[in-house]
């Protein structure tokens, strides 16, 4: 599915993948597969996993409208409360911090040594994940614009 979706024509300048390939066996079938005129960047955003249990550990959502709220950075008005519905908000299971931990106990054993393989192929741009999300964005549009893979 993956490729013929990217062999699109709204995909001809270029895609984003977030979160795949996960497995060096997901990395190598990709690797492969890949039309070999395609320029890949992969991009590792390191953070601490203190802060991202941080960070998602405080996320909660309106289970009526959707709206994504943050505790700490983006909190509702009145705490608990969607600003828009008025709903309880919830935490999502993914976000309890236990969960979260699981998750990254799987990500360093699976999806950690991805990282390498990419590194050692000279395809990886690591970025400070923990700067302001508009300085990591701009950081990765500088780093694809110098390397005229972005047209």
């Amino acid at each position: 599915m993956l490729f013929e979706r990217v062999a699109q024509p709204d995909c001809t300048r270029g895609y984003l993948l977030d979160g795949f390939p996960r497995t060096i066996a997901q990395a190598e079938t990709f690797d492969q597969k890949l039309d070999t005129s395609t320029q890949l960047v992969v991009v590792n955003l390191k953070v601490p996993d203190e802060e991202l249990i941080r960070r998602l550990s405080g996320r909660r959502v309106c289970p009526t409208c959707n709206k994504i709220y943050h505790i700490d950075t983006s909190p509702p008005q009145v705490a608990g409360i969607c600003d828009t519905c008025k709903t309880p908000l919830e935490q999502r299971k993914d976000d309890m911090p236990e969960v979260i931990v699981e998750r990254l106990r799987v990500y360093y054993k699976q999806t950690a040594p991805v990282v390498e393989h990419y590194k050692q192929k000279g395809l990886l741009y690591e970025v400070d994940g923990k700067q302001d999300s508009r300085v990591v964005f701009d950081s990765i549009m500088n780093y694809m614009q110098k390397t005229d893979r972005v047209p």
